[in-house]
């Protein structure tokens, strides 16, 4: 059985203690999992912040060599003369 203490937002030094059992369920000792309200199903913001994590972290593929990007070759500059010879222009009358 693994476990994760997770800070209350709300309440100063309150830690939320949520577990996670043999069949993969997580649960937790906040008020709010242990009393739910109104015939709601019972769940949490810690339980969902677990779940989360675990949802992410089986997301990513399993540890790998970080993929390698060949890097392009500088193009040759382009030389452009610092001058632009002079233009002749002839006024038609």
């Amino acid at each position: 059985m693994r476990e994760w203490k997770l800070r209350s937002a709300t309440r100063a030094n309150v830690e939320y203690t949520i577990k996670e059992h043999s069949d993969g369920t997580l649960s937790c000792d906040c008020p709010a999992w242990l009393y739910p309200k109104g015939g709601r199903p019972r769940g949490c913001a810690h339980v969902i912040t677990i779940a989360t994590l675990h949802q992410q972290a089986a997301a990513q593929p399993a540890a790998q060599a970080p993929a390698v990007t060949p890097r392009r070759k500088k193009s040759p500059a382009i030389e452009t003369p610092a001058e632009e010879p002079a233009r002749v222009f002839r006024r038609l009358s």
